[in-house]
């Protein structure tokens, strides 16, 4: 995933097919936002806030998807204000009259850019394992992570292929920085599924490199490099 800011209100992600697949996300569930396509939405918003202070709390989000090509997708974030959010609204219903028995979840894929007004809290996962071909990868990652503490985290590494597996859980009362820390590691690894069967699942495949603190432990480590 890429992310560039175009201005204060407006910020782009480029998504791949692959990006959405470790997610189990399907291109066309965009077209009617499911669970966990606004689950994405607000795991990018949280990084483009991190990135580049772009800040939408309590402020109406526009996404607009647009496909590129078959293996790309555009995420465009626009920070709608008062006029723009009546206009979207008065869009929205008046598209709704001419067609209101068209169901989206019988479309295909997405063939159209396609627009949703999103809500400030969505749905987030509580695990996710990421997969990282190198030690200096994550060194880098741990020492962008402003609050590592705020997440626990265990690393783990695959003793043939050499692949570190970096397994992260969110707190009970930080839903937010789980799914900050979850954007940023998605720079430098791969999202797998695996944590659906739980860290005994993970434990019994791969070495056990750090029980917990694993992201603290790193950015001492790099520090101290």
């Amino acid at each position: 995933m890429k992310i560039e800011k175009l201005s204060d209100r407006q910020v782009r992600f480029h998504i791949t097919r692959s990006d959405l697949e470790h997610r189990g996300i399907k291109l066309a569930e965009f077209a009617y936002g499911s669970d966990r396509a606004k689950a994405l939405f607000r795991e990018l918003l949280l990084w483009a806030e991190y990135k580049f202070n772009f800040a939408a709390h309590d402020i109406p989000i526009m996404i607009e998807a647009v496909p590129v090509n078959a293996d790309e997708i555009i995420l465009i974030v626009t920070k709608l204000n008062p006029q723009e959010l009546e206009a979207y609204q008065q869009n929205n219903r008046d598209k709704s009259a001419i067609s209101s028995d068209h169901n989206p979840r019988q479309d295909p894929g997405l063939q159209n850019p396609i627009r949703h007004l999103i809500p400030p809290r969505v749905p987030a996962e509580k695990t996710a394992l990421f997969a990282v071909d190198r030690l200096e990868d994550l060194l880098s990652l741990a020492q962008k992570i402003p609050h590592p503490d705020r997440v626990t985290s265990s690393l783990y590494r695959d003793p043939k292929s050499q692949v570190y597996y970096l397994l992260l859980s969110s707190r009970s009362d930080n839903q937010e920085a789980f799914a900050l820390i979850q954007a940023m590691t998605s720079e430098y690894g791969n999202l797998l599924n695996v944590p659906k069967f739980g860290e005994v699942y993970i434990a019994e495949r791969f070495e056990c490199i750090l029980a917990e603190d694993a992201l603290t432990k790193l950015q001492s480590l790099h520090s101290i490099n």
